[in-house]
């Protein structure tokens, strides 16, 4: 006798995780709310370093591993990975924006004059365009040596 498995594909988007995203919003919201420095600079450096430190841990390691796999575990990886990291990847980085930009209204680096306010204002333009860029170039990304790219009509 032989059975058969059905393999059940995973959901991409898992509602549960959105609590947890809410959740830290929450305490986002709580800290600007009360305006502790210490909370905001704690919430802003906190996120930030996750921010980076897990971009850096894709680029660097995680996709230097992947290219030398088989589309096949390339794909079950991504299956697994993007419901992980939508909601964590994208709460973690308004965290660290906005708790950013509410620091610097507490600590007045929003009211300096000219020459001071245009470093902190480019500063902000830099972030936001490097922020958008991963939006707008998503369907862009470079592929690993060797191969070519399907069209998209077939």
């Amino acid at each position: 006798m032989t059975t058969a498995f059905i393999a059940i594909p995973e959901r991409l988007i898992h509602w549960d995780y959105l609590c947890f995203a809410l959740a830290a919003i929450m305490i986002m919201i709580a800290a600007i709310v009360i305006g502790n420095i210490w909370f905001l600079d704690f919430l802003h450096v906190f996120s930030s370093l996750l921010w980076t430190g897990i971009d850096l841990f894709m680029g660097f390691v995680l996709g230097p591993i992947l290219r030398r796999t088989s589309i096949s575990v390339r794909r079950e990886v991504a299956q697994r990975l993007t419901p992980r990291t939508l909601f964590l990847m994208t709460t973690v980085s308004i965290i660290s924006g906005t708790t950013g930009w509410f620091l610097a209204v507490k600590l007045g680096y929003t009211a300096l004059d000219w020459p001071a306010y245009g470093w902190i204002a480019s500063a902000d333009f830099a972030a936001g365009i490097t922020g958008s860029a991963r939006l707008l170039c998503q369907g862009d990304a470079p592929t690993p040596r060797g191969s070519t790219r399907p069209s998209p009509g077939g």
